[in-house]
């Protein structure tokens, strides 16, 4: 299969082909001078649009996945992370089973007190990052329980939501733990200036590239080829 994306050069020599929905792990600002300052150092997320230039971006080496989820999942039981994504399956089965469409699903969250926007629906039945609604705990999960009557989020209601609660828990832990490493790792490196950053391996197969070029349009890609990180030579 093919799809859209923009090629994006890094300064080493590698390069990726981000897709336009592709979010990023963005480091750039714990390379700057008053890195060491911030209290809680965390890893920041930025979709394609708003990358540029100078960007600093953690990859998995040879793969896709997204790296604080890569880190997050080796400190998670196995199955955490499918329990906690019932919600969205209850919402999945939902749609095919009656034949709705995103608009029918976002009216119907409405009027059972939903405030969120159509594109946020969408998200929440498309997506294949999110890990749950902004405010799960707070009263959306219930909301998508009482609309779906899904027999099987009713059953494992709480396990759904003790699961939710300990995915976001293992991606900011992941997140402090990748920007340790950067620090650590980077900050002596980069006395000569960002621009001239080299990628360098976090270890654990992470790595840090610097954006050096992005194209202005995008192209038609293999989706095997797609928001990894390519070698100049394969």
């Amino acid at each position: 299969m093919w799809g859209r994306s923009r090629t994006v050069l890094f300064i080493d020599g590698s390069y990726a082909f981000l897709t336009p929905g592709f979010e990023g792990n963005v480091v750039t600002h714990l390379l700057a001078d008053s890195a060491t300052k911030e209290k809680k150092p965390e890893v920041r997320i930025a979709i394609r649009s708003e990358l540029g230039i100078g960007d600093v971006l953690l990859f998995i080496r040879g793969s896709s996945r997204d790296a604080i989820r890569e880190v997050a999942d080796q400190n998670l039981p196995v199955g955490q992370r499918d329990m906690a994504r019932l919600w969205q399956r209850a919402l999945q089965r939902y749609k095919q089973a009656r034949g709705l469409s995103a608009e029918d699903i976002h009216r119907r969250l409405r009027e059972a007190t939903c405030t969120h926007h159509l594109g946020t629906i969408r998200t929440w039945l498309t997506s294949d990052t999110i890990i749950a609604p902004r405010d799960a705990h707070a009263h959306e999960l219930e909301i998508i329980k009482t609309v779906t009557q899904d027999e099987e989020l009713i059953r494992n209601f709480d396990a759904c939501d003790s699961a939710i609660r300990n995915v976001w828990g293992a991606h900011l832990s992941a997140s402090s733990s990748l920007a340790a490493q950067v620090l650590r790792h980077a900050t002596g490196m980069l006395s000569g200036g960002r621009e001239r950053f080299q990628q360098l391996d976090l270890g654990n197969n992470v790595i840090l590239a610097t954006i050096d070029r992005i194209q202005d349009t995008d192209a038609m890609v293999r989706r095997s080829l797609v928001n990894r990180l390519l070698d100049p030579g394969g």
